[in-house]
């Protein structure tokens, strides 16, 4: 297995200065992710403790960011703790079972957490835009949290067969070829994929479905001959809102499909015994463009999010990022307001 010496990346392609470059961006990257994800799980906290108005963090939407947010950040920090014995030569000549088990189920139950979140938010969504005029008795702030944990529990069950389950041998390099069966990779990444790809496109769809329901019952109410009674009225907002959750729905899960789809398609043709040494530089680059997912998500609901938007715009202003617009010498704060 190749670390940062010069012997070990003897035929390697590139040598140690590709590797040295990877490493650096690995690092990079995941450094960006924890202080991405940071700001804004402190961001939205922060706007937790103010007095002022409705706090909004009590909601659905704004709590299930922030649990995106910190499966995230934790996906950063065990890909950190693995990838250090990739590239760390002392660290990557450990023999020792759990500290070898322990790589593999840490990044496994934080990948899979991150997945579970991105679920949780595609179902808050799905209520809000189906269910709208019931959101807040549906998605009550019990129900949310047991998705919360649930969202972390069931990670930690799903990804500990490989602490008991495994192939490992001292006299092996501590790699996932060598110590996790296919057979449980298969498993756990199918389901996986298959559970964020179902879920999503299923309520992708239904959003899709409601929002031409709506907008075609508005024409007719428009045209004189409603379809519905006055007590199902829908707010004019709704088909704006359908369309922004729909956007942003579709969007998180492109940016996943896109950033994992080399890995996993790479993974199990390796798996099948092919090896190059150009195939395994890209195989080795394919897990360093997957985590680009981790990285894009913050801003993808930083901008849908009204709430969580705002409660970023408040920190920023209040660290002095950039200056506030004023008028008359008093600064402006934006309101928060709901989806």
């Amino acid at each position: 297995m190749p670390c940062l010496n010069a012997n070990s990346t003897a035929d390697r392609v590139g040598g140690l200065y590709l590797l040295s470059f990877q490493a650096s961006l690995d690092i990079f990257m995941l450094m960006l992710i924890i202080v991405i994800n940071t700001f804004i799980i402190f961001s939205v906290l922060s706007c937790r403790l103010m007095k002022s108005g409705e706090l909004w963090i009590s909601r659905a939407s704004s709590r299930f960011i922030v649990n995106l947010a910190a499966a995230d950040l934790w996906v950063a920090l065990t890909t950190l703790y693995y990838f250090s014995f990739r590239y760390v030569c002392e660290l990557s000549q450990d023999h020792e079972r759990w500290s070898c088990l322990l790589r593999f189920f840490f990044i496994t139950n934080s990948l899979l957490t991150s997945a579970c979140s991105m679920v949780a938010i595609a179902v808050d969504r799905y209520v809000a835009v189906v269910h709208a005029l019931r959101y807040r008795e549906l998605m009550s702030y019990r129900r949310s949290t047991f998705m919360i944990i649930f969202a972390w529990c069931f990670p930690v069950i799903t990804s500990s067969p490989v602490l008991y389950w495994n192939n490992w041998s001292p006299q092996l390099d501590c790699t996932v070829e060598n110590v996790v069966p296919f057979l449980l990779v298969c498993c756990v990444g199918i389901c996986t994929h298959g559970l964020v790809v179902t879920v999503v496109a299923v309520t992708h769809y239904r959003i899709h479905r409601e929002a031409q329901e709506i907008n075609n019952r508005r024409r007719s109410t428009e045209s004189g001959s409603s379809f519905y009674s006055s007590a199902e009225t829908v707010p004019s907002s709704t088909p704006l809102m359908n369309s922004k959750s729909a956007r942003t729905v579709l969007l998180v899960t492109g940016c996943y499909l896109t950033c994992w789809s080399p890995y996993t398609i790479m993974y199990f043709i390796r798996m099948t015994g092919y090896s190059t040494p150009v195939f395994e530089v890209c195989y080795s680059f394919s897990h360093t463009f997957a985590n680009i997912n981790y990285m894009i998500n913050p801003f993808i609901y930083a901008w849908r999010n009204t709430s969580v938007k705002c409660a970023i715009i408040r920190t920023c202003k209040k660290l002095r990022i950039f200056k506030s617009p004023s008028i008359n010498g008093n600064r402006r704060i934006p309101t928060l307001r709901p989806l």
